[in-house]
C-alpha cells in the first residue's frame, strides 16, 4: 500500500486485499482476509472516504447486506456463495453509499433463469422502495420487461424511447 504517512497506511491497509492478490500479503492478512463476504471494510470504501468511523462504515455494509437479503451470511466466503448470492453482494457493494443511482450492466447475464428473476425483483425493489434509479443494460428482453422504461440502442445510436406500461415487476408486487 502506497501512503503518504505512518496513519494513511493503517487506514487503507485493510483495503489492499481487493486490489492485489492474497499471496503477496502476510500470511496473518490472508488468514483475516476471509469471511464477512471478502472483508466489508474493502467495499465500505467510499464511506472511508467521506470519514465515516468505523461503526458507521460497519453499520453501513450490515444495511447494505440486509437490503439485498444476504442478513446473516456475513461471515462466509465469496466460495460459499451461489451466483445469485455473489451478484447480491455485488450490489450490496453499490449500495451501501446510498447512490441516487445505480448502474447495472447485465446484471443478469451469468445466472439461471430463477437467479435472475431474484436479482431483477431485487432491482425493482431497490427502486420502488429506496428510490434509487437503475440504469440497467441487458440484452435480455425478458429482464428489460422489467424496465419502467426500455431505450434501444443500435450502432451507437438511439433507435427508440418508449415507456413501458406493463413493467414484469409491477407483476411481481401484485403476486
Amino acid at each position: 500500500v502506497t501512503a503518504p504517512n505512518r496513519r494513511a497506511r493503517r487506514l487503507l491497509s485493510p483495503f489492499a486485499a481487493s486490489s492485489r492478490s492474497t499471496a503477496r500479503m502476510p500470511r496473518r492478512r490472508r488468514s483475516s482476509s476471509s469471511g464477512w463476504i471478502a472483508k466489508a471494510s474493502d467495499w465500505a470504501l467510499p464511506l472511508l472516504y467521506r470519514g465515516e468511523s468505523a461503526k458507521v462504515r460497519h453499520a453501513a455494509a450490515a444495511k447494505a447486506l440486509q437490503s439485498v437479503g444476504l442478513e446473516g451470511w456475513e461471515h462466509h466466503t465469496p466460495a460459499e456463495l451461489s451466483g445469485g448470492q455473489q451478484q447480491r453482494v455485488a450490489i450490496a457493494r453499490a449500495i451501501v453509499s446510498e447512490p441516487a443511482v445505480l448502474l447495472a450492466d447485465e446484471p443478469t447475464g451469468n445466472l439461471d433463469t430463477h437467479r435472475s428473476q431474484e436479482i431483477m425483483e431485487l432491482l425493482w425493489g431497490l427502486n420502488v422502495d429506496h428510490g434509487i434509479t437503475v440504469l440497467m443494460v441487458t440484452h435480455e428482453p425478458d429482464m428489460a420487461a422489467y424496465a419502467k422504461r426500455i431505450v434501444r440502442c443500435v450502432d451507437g445510436l438511439v433507435a427508440s424511447d418508449t415507456p413501458n406500461p406493463h413493467p414484469a415487476g409491477l407483476k411481481a408486487e401484485v403476486a
